[in-house]
């Protein structure tokens, strides 16, 4: 059966590296970017690989969007509004260029290249439209913050760390970062939380939201909708399932830098 997301299931890889990041996770389906507020009410929880395989194979045509909960549940919600048990909870920043692709590029990029001078494991993906994501995996994270589960500490953390890379790349680019607009304005431990799947389709413009190398993002050049060589793909996944290690000493450098007030673009 041929649907939008064949291609992915297709490659032992790039399905090896989706289905780990969605393994816990709720999975949103919407078909349009405003369904997105009323389907991110309704995930589905899939038990399994096989089970996200079949709902990926029996979307329909056109560009359905899918996107993953940030949490990883040990206990599924069971109802909007439900937290459900979670420990697990993974970074992640959406840049958006408020007039063009190139002004989020070099911002994300700056924030790449910061994350990896903290030794930080990150990945950072287009995001279909006109912006980019940056992740930085669950596991990467420890399960206890001074003795507190991380699943409680991760809201404030990562608005802290979300700071931290404005401010400083405020002092590398700070006309990219006048001109693009930075999201989530803060991080929720419940379903509310989502991020787009790698290689989905954008719900409007039918681009594919492709991992891409640090080196990539400035001046990355989207494919036509639709289209990706497929030699690629097993390529772009290994920019996921590589981006391992801890980011324990990560939590120390935020916090110290947390005593500073919010950077003046987050009050804008």
């Amino acid at each position: 059966m041929q649907g939008p997301y064949s291609f992915l299931i297709s490659s032992r890889e790039a399905l090896e590296a989706v289905s780990s990041l969605a393994a816990g996770r709720g999975v949103v389906i919407n078909p349009s970017k405003p369904a997105i507020e009323r389907s991110f009410r309704r995930p589905y929880f899939p038990s399994d690989k096989g089970e996200f395989q079949d709902l990926l194979l029996n979307l329909g045509p056109g560009n359905a969007g899918v996107h993953l909960t940030h949490a990883e549940y040990n206990v599924f919600p069971s109802h909007f509004g439900d937290p459900g048990e979670s420990e697990s909870y993974s970074f992640f920043l959406d840049i958006d260029g408020r007039e063009s692709l190139s002004a989020a590029g070099r911002l994300a990029s700056t924030m790449a290249e910061e994350l990896t001078r903290l030794q930080v494991p990150h990945w950072v993906k287009f995001s279909g439209s006109k912006g980019f994501h940056i992740h930085i995996p669950s596991g990467a994270f420890p399960r206890r913050v001074d003795g507190v589960p991380f699943g409680e500490a991760a809201p404030r953390l990562f608005l802290d760390l979300k700071h931290m890379l404005i401010r400083r790349s405020a002092a590398v680019c700070k006309g990219a970062l006048a001109s693009s607009v930075i999201h989530p304005r803060r991080y929720y431990p419940t379903s509310q939380g989502i991020q787009r799947l790698p290689f989905s389709r954008h719900e409007t413009t039918g681009l594919l939201a492709l991992p891409l190398g640090d080196e990539e993002v400035a001046g990355y050049v989207p494919h036509l909708p639709g289209e990706i060589d497929p030699g690629e793909i097993d390529l772009r996944a290994k920019i996921i399932s590589t981006a391992a290690g801890g980011a324990e000493d990560l939590i120390s450098e935020v916090r110290a830098d947390s005593r500073r007030p919010p950077p003046l673009y987050y009050r804008r």
